[in-house]
């Protein structure tokens, strides 16, 4: 994984070239994407306040920016809960 020499260890680089799903450029450029080809709702994985994955920070504060994100572009926004450590049924 080298994103310098266009290796995110896949088959395929992204138009955009490497990017942070983080930054709000991308967020507003995946977006309009989205918009463009008619999709309705976005999917993002959520984990609580306070958890995260293995590959990046928390993104609990990622969620207002994307919800703020989907309206201005007419989406709705569906969160997948993943699953953490300590989840339970009453979590």
């Amino acid at each position: 994984h080298d994103p310098e020499k266009r290796d995110v260890g896949a088959s395929f680089f992204p138009a955009l070239g490497a990017y942070s799903s983080a930054d709000d450029s991308i967020i507003e450029a995946h977006f309009a994407q989205l918009r463009k080809a008619n999709v309705g709702v976005a999917v993002v994985s959520w984990y609580p306040p306070g958890k995260r994955d293995a590959n990046g920070p928390e993104v609990d504060g990622l969620v207002k920016r994307l919800l703020a994100a989907a309206a201005r572009f007419g989406l709705e926004l569906c969160l997948h809960l993943e699953p953490w450590e300590g989840r339970t049924a009453a979590a």
